[in-house]
């Protein structure tokens, strides 16, 4: 993702696997075919094992929304670094401080709430186990440079 949380970023882990279940699916039905068609003619093999490896990886994926996407690098970015934790209270104003700095508009409570529970759905992020009003990172963050 960029640190603007601009174009949206990607979740790549194995837990979302059963986020992807259709390709998943599809993945394994993939791969049948491909290692049987290998299976025939050796000399095919290496490109078997890369067409998996690059099904793998595509399941494991899953696209965040701008707004997740910002949330997410805001929270990484201004986290207590030594628990990987950041306080919910307050935590609309320091995304908004941040989105401003990029040049893009406040959010509100609401679209705040959204981003935490689809963050939350794809366990990138969760409640502290030691404060309530604390929240985990759970996956590291990686910005993307063009």
């Amino acid at each position: 993702m960029h640190s603007s949380g601009r174009g949206g970023g990607r979740s790549r882990k194995l837990g979302n696997i059963k986020l992807n279940i259709n390709e998943l699916v599809d993945g394994v039905a993939n791969g049948a075919f491909v290692i049987a068609g290998a299976i025939q003619v050796p000399i095919l093999i290496p490109m078997a094992f890369i067409i998996l490896w690059r099904s793998l990886k595509n399941i494991t994926e899953v696209e965040l929304s701008e707004n997740d996407a910002g949330v997410i690098w805001a929270m990484w970015v201004y986290r207590d670094r030594s628990k990987n934790i950041i306080p919910n209270t307050g935590l609309l104003q320091i995304i908004n401080e941040h989105f401003k700095k990029y040049e893009r508009a406040p959010i509100t409570q609401k679209d705040l709430e959204s981003s935490l529970d689809n963050l939350v759905k794809i366990k990138s992020i969760k409640k502290s186990k030691t404060s309530a009003d604390n929240w985990w990172l759970c996956e590291y963050i990686r910005v993307r440079y063009k």
